[in-house]
């Protein structure tokens, strides 16, 4: 919700911003407000394509950036053509006839000041979504060295029973960077899901992993347990336990429907081990 509403209030500020870019002292304004909001589509999926598509496939990923650079240049072109096309079009006329403006392919609109405005808004995303990424990476956990053994639920009693170092160490190594962080599993709290990230929260540190919750599933050693699409926990630190959260270090955190019933299994397993 909080993601939703920033991207809510970063189109917002863009739709104020451009339509006073075409404010004259003949208009009050409001046909330009409706004249961005119909443009407003076009230029969210451009945007989208290039933060969410281009940068993750080429920059990201690849550090590819000549390939980023020709697929960035071919889409900003074909964008702004269709843009153009889109200000000549009828609706646009409709909502501007009250202004006494006629908008064509060719004139009224300069078409370098339209581009440069479009390619402002692409860029400033873009760079946002940059800081946001690199900011994160900063702290990323790029090896994670651990063995690990495909677990079922059938199994886990008796493999919290047994021996389970044999099958997932309690030590396993965290790189971030040149640093190589030496972790025990029983010192971690909980893991977060965040985005494209997994942080795992070990006392007052937190560690970032480019990864997703599902991958690190089978990973894990048997005392953890997931209890919401966002959140697995660990058994052993549980602080307290409500209807509908728990906390662990200070830390609230809220039970899903969906895993409610299996958390309540694994918790009287775990209570009948300790005991």
């Amino acid at each position: 919700m909080r993601r939703l509403f920033k991207h809510f209030l970063f189109w917002l500020i863009i739709i104020l911003w451009t339509s006073t870019v075409y404010l004259s002292k003949e208009t009050d304004g409001w046909e330009f407000v409706w004249f961005n909001l119909i443009r407003l589509p076009l230029i969210m999926m451009a945007t989208y394509i290039v933060i969410y598509i281009l940068l993750p496939q080429f920059i990201f990923q690849k550090k590819a950036y000549a390939k980023f650079a020709s697929y960035f240049i071919l889409h900003f072109v074909v964008t702004t053509l269709l843009d153009r096309w889109l200000i000549g079009s009828e609706l646009i006329g409709i909502v501007l006839q009250d202004t006494g403006l006629t908008y064509t392919f060719f004139n009224e609109i300069p078409l370098i000041r339209n581009a440069f405005l479009l390619l402002s808004i692409i860029g400033l995303a873009a760079s946002i979504r940059m800081f946001n990424f690199y900011q994160k990476e900063d702290k990323v956990v790029t090896n994670s060295l651990v063995e690990t053994m495909p677990l079922s639920i059938q199994n886990v009693k008796s493999t919290m029973k047994s021996t389970p170092s044999k099958i997932i160490r309690d030590e396993f190594l965290l790189k971030s960077g040149t640093i190589t962080h030496k972790l025990n599993w029983t010192a971690v709290l909980f893991l977060e899901k965040e985005e494209n990230y997994v942080t795992y929260h070990i006392a007052e540190k937190r560690i970032l992993q480019r990864t997703t919750l599902s991958k690190l599933d089978s990973s894990l050693p048997p005392y953890f347990c997931r209890i919401h699409r966002s959140f697995v926990i660990s058994l052993k630190q549980i602080d307290k336990i409500e209807r509908d959260f728990l906390i662990i270090g200070g830390h609230k955190i809220p039970i899903g429907r969906t895993y409610k019933a299996r958390f309540s299994e694994r918790i009287a397993e775990f209570d009948n081990l300790r005991s």
